[in-house]
């Protein structure tokens, strides 16, 4: 199953009324992200490899975001995946770089 249709049904299946049921869906979101990243990489660790999936993910987070919204169901931020990665040191350096 490709990123956005992971993030989509899990978003679609998700009780917006229960805030452990969205917490969950959230972390497995972002969790399902992290997995892609891993096996997209798998083996081409370069710089620009790294950074074109970074940006391929973070973009589709994005847009799963805008299309729950217009469905009603906005319980995840546009800006969901690059504010987790901010969050880590590891991690931050690769959006300051995307940024540029």
């Amino acid at each position: 199953m490709f990123l956005d249709e992971e993030l989509l049904q899990t978003g679609r299946n998700t009780d917006v009324s229960d805030f452990d049921d969205v917490q969950e869906s959230i972390n497995f979101m972002i969790q399902a992200c992290f997995n892609n990243l891993t096996n997209n990489l798998a083996g081409h660790l370069t710089d620009d490899a790294i950074l074109a999936s970074f940006k391929r993910v973070n973009n589709t987070f994005a847009k799963v975001a805008e299309k729950l919204e217009s469905e009603g169901r906005g319980f995840v931020k546009k800006d969901g995946f690059k504010i987790i990665c901010l969050s880590k040191p590891e991690l931050k350096t690769i959006f300051e770089k995307l940024e540029v």
